[in-house]
């Protein structure tokens, strides 16, 4: 059975397809079932290197680096934990993270088949950012199941997601899911009934108190679409590798080089995905003035949110007579028009100008008779868009699309934006 195949038997059953695409991965799981499932869920212990298998060593998604040997997390004990036909794997080189910065855990937990019955299987996504969008990605990882429910695997994808920031260094975390129940359990709303459940929580509780600080909320399934699409990955790829398959964390070493990166910023590469107009995207945008009145420059870039890749990216030279909020809204604007001409449907606009973003959420009034006319673009711009969500956010989460404001002021040249009047 091809990856191929698998993932999209997994799809099929989990949008209630006709019981074929079912039995097809109860099948596959049933022809590699060599141990029982015990009956509640903790986190999940790592094997020690000598039972790796060889499948579990392979470099995914074109990395050239090979994993090294797993690192250990507390064992449980075995009537605490599912049977979980996978190992953990760490990446040997994870980006660097600084104690200073809070980082966002995405995490989900999908199941499929009941976790009483032998075909129950079962996956967990996580996803480690320094921003709320997704975009710049610290590690990633998944990890197969069987044996678990679907509310106890996102308690085990939480679980595992917090551990591993910890081990990573990781001091201030919000974590962002999807399951209601989970989500108000570990804030002390709704009672745990379920005694599985409230093994899980008493752990995720504990884990948490490592941490100076720790936050959890809920987000609608759009922005959590990484995390789950890696737990759906994790259930393919277990009933199709014979249940072989590891959490593997994976650094964006691009990322990292990027932000440390003092060179000149390089026009990018057209990017190889297709624009949906049914996912989410982020638009980050700066802009500045040198002088206040002067030179001044405006920098975008899109971002997809789900895969957490960039897109586009665009500065502009704005002339030499032009303050700071000026160009940033012409960054906004600009931006805006651009994921209009390519065909983006929701975003999320991010920047560091809470003038900007108050006055386009209605919070600030306009004094500024010169501002007046790109307010009105923009307002203008927004109900074009099905939805459009402002999120302010640090200065130095915006370094991509200040570099390029910065870039427009030292070449005074414009990139990226093409027929962006359009």
């Amino acid at each position: 059975m091809t990856l191929l195949a698998a993932t999209a038997a997994a799809a099929a059953a989990r949008s209630r397809a006709p019981p074929r695409a079912l039995g097809l991965i109860r099948a596959v799981a049933s022809a590699r079932r060599s141990r029982p499932p015990s009956t509640a869920v903790g986190f999940v212990p790592t094997p020690s290197p000598s039972r790796l298998p060889p499948s579990a060593l392979r470099c995914r998604r074109g990395s050239s680096r090979r994993a090294s040997s797993p690192s250990a997390l507390p064992a449980d004990p075995p009537s605490t934990r599912p049977h979980v036909a996978s190992v953990l794997i760490s990446d040997p080189s994870p980006s660097p993270v600084s104690p200073e910065w809070e980082y966002v855990l995405f995490y989900a937990g999908r199941s499929l088949g009941s976790p009483s019955s032998p075909d129950g299987i079962a996956g967990i996504g996580v996803s480690l950012c320094d921003g709320d969008d997704g975009r710049d990605e610290v590690w990633w990882g998944m990890q197969f199941l069987r044996g678990a429910s679907c509310h106890e695997a996102e308690y085990v994808a939480l679980g595992t997601g917090l551990e591993m920031s910890l081990k990573l260094g990781v001091r201030k975390v919000v974590a962002v899911g999807c399951n209601k129940l989970i989500v108000k359990q570990v804030e002390g709303e709704y009672k745990t009934k379920k005694p599985s459940l409230r093994t899980c929580k008493e752990r995720v509780v504990a884990t948490s108190e490592g941490f100076d600080s720790f936050r959890i909320r809920r987000v609608e399934k759009a922005m959590n679409e990484r995390a789950k699409n890696l737990a759906d990955e994790a259930m393919a790829m277990g009933a199709d590798d014979n249940g072989d398959y590891a959490l593997e964390l994976a650094t964006s070493q691009s990322i990292c080089a990027r932000k440390d990166s003092s060179s000149n910023i390089a026009a990018p590469a057209a990017p190889a995905v297709a624009i949906s107009p049914s996912k989410t995207y982020v638009l980050r945008f700066d802009g500045g003035a040198r002088g206040n009145p002067g030179i001044a420059g405006a920098g975008a870039v899109l971002y997809d949110a789900a895969e957490g890749c960039e897109v586009w990216s665009g500065c502009r030279y704005l002339g030499d007579k032009r303050t700071n909020n000026e160009a940033e809204y012409a960054g906004l604007t600009s931006g805006l028009k651009r994921a209009r001409t390519l065909g983006m449907r929701k975003i999320v606009v991010q920047g560091d100008s809470q003038l900007v973003l108050r006055q386009l959420e209605g919070t600030y009034r306009v004094k500024a008779p010169g501002l007046r006319g790109y307010y009105d673009e923009a307002v203008a711009l927004r109900g074009e868009f099905d939805s459009l969500e402002i999120c302010h956010i640090e200065r130095a989460r915006n370094q991509r699309a200040d570099k390029l404001a910065n870039e427009a002021m030292d070449t005074k040249e414009s990139r990226g934006f093409d027929n962006v009047s359009s």
